[in-house]
């Protein structure tokens, strides 16, 4: 067998193992010459400039050496002080208040989870809203902490604007911020629209544009304050093109993309964008009603032959979150396979 081993060169210094001062002074040499060099650069530079201009040069080459002196030590100072500050906050404790923090309504399950787990894996303090699912919740937010990612559970009916009042407040209270909102939450039934209730048609627009409207209620003014920030909705391809059986569904996530755009334009002049999510046909729970059948008929219409999955939505979400999409709002951004074009 082939044996090969890594060649140390000869100006490699390791200074982690045997006598340190040896190494110090193999290390401090090459930092002394060039210094040296330089003051003797100056020097010769001063003396030419004297020697042929005159005193008036002279002088302006020794105060010009003085004020860039004062400026390369400025700028350190303030590079040291702002490493100091942020060692300060970091060793007290006080992490949390140099971190992103992103809210995400239900993210129980399906595109929310996904966009939960994504978001605490790309370094964000992960608020995870959810209604019932309690324990789903606090053995995601364990297993997250065993990975040494920071995700809190937050239950509230996101379709009740006092609970969505005091969840934004506890959050605000604890972090200072929000940098991005995603609301997610959503309930989708599907029937012939003259079965529906008027039960079942205000709940509809209850969890699936209401909370929409009590988050960002709620979130803005901080956001506002800070002058930056970033909301993400959450529609779908049917409140783009409507589905059969499946009205009032497609209603409220119509009305999700007009608030989308609505909201984008008053609020852009605060530096803050609002885009929206509008998936295609994605492997969830939501969709479990679906025949194998079905899901494979909805398969083959989609041009790029495959379902979506909650990580493919995810990482759109992160994007719009982030500053490659920071000239993006008012956006329907739609990841569908190519099903809707």
């Amino acid at each position: 067998m082939e044996q090969t081993t890594a060649k140390k060169n000869k100006y490699e210094i390791d200074m982690c193992n045997g006598t340190i001062m040896d190494k110090l002074i193999s290390f401090s040499l090459p930092l002394m010459l060039s210094g040296i060099l330089q003051l003797m650069f100056n020097a010769v530079d001063i003396i030419v400039v004297g020697r042929f201009s005159g005193s008036q040069a002279l002088a302006a080459v020794g105060s010009t050496s003085a004020l860039i002196n004062v400026f390369t030590n400025l700028f350190i100072g303030i590079s040291l002080g702002a490493n100091v500050l942020a060692a300060r906050f970091f060793a007290s404790g006080r992490e949390k208040e140099m971190s992103k923090v992103v809210l995400i309504t239900g993210a129980s399950r399906g595109i929310g989870h996904a966009e939960a787990e994504k978001f605490a894996r790309e370094g964000y303090q992960v608020i995870a809203n959810y209604h019932n699912s309690k324990e789903r919740m606090e053995q995601f937010a364990q297993q997250m902490a065993e990975q040494g990612l920071s995700v809190i559970p937050m239950q509230a009916d996101v379709s009740d604007e006092v609970q969505v009042k005091r969840m934004v407040e506890e959050i605000l209270s604890q972090f200072g911020h929000i940098d991005v909102l995603i609301c997610n939450a959503g309930i989708a039934r599907q029937g012939l629209f003259t079965d529906f209730t008027a039960d079942q048609w205000h709940n509809m627009m209850a969890v699936n544009l209401d909370s929409v409207f009590y988050c960002c209620k709620e979130v803005l003014p901080s956001m506002i304050r800070r002058q930056k920030g970033s909301i993400i909705t959450t529609s779908s391809i049917w409140g783009i093109s409507g589905a059969s059986c499946e009205v009032p569904y497609s209603a409220s996530k119509a009305a999700v993309i007009g608030l989308t755009k609505a909201l984008a334009k008053e609020v852009g002049p605060s530096g803050i964008r609002v885009n929206c999510i509008a998936p295609g046909v994605i492997d969830t729970e939501m969709n479990g009603n679906l025949t194998a059948e079905v899901m494979e008929e909805l398969k083959e219409e989609t041009p790029l032959c495959q379902i979506g999955t909650p990580q493919q939505v995810a990482d759109c979400a992160f994007f719009l979150a982030e500053e490659g999409a920071s000239f993006l709002t008012g956006q329907v951004i739609s990841p569908n396979g190519g099903f809707l074009i």
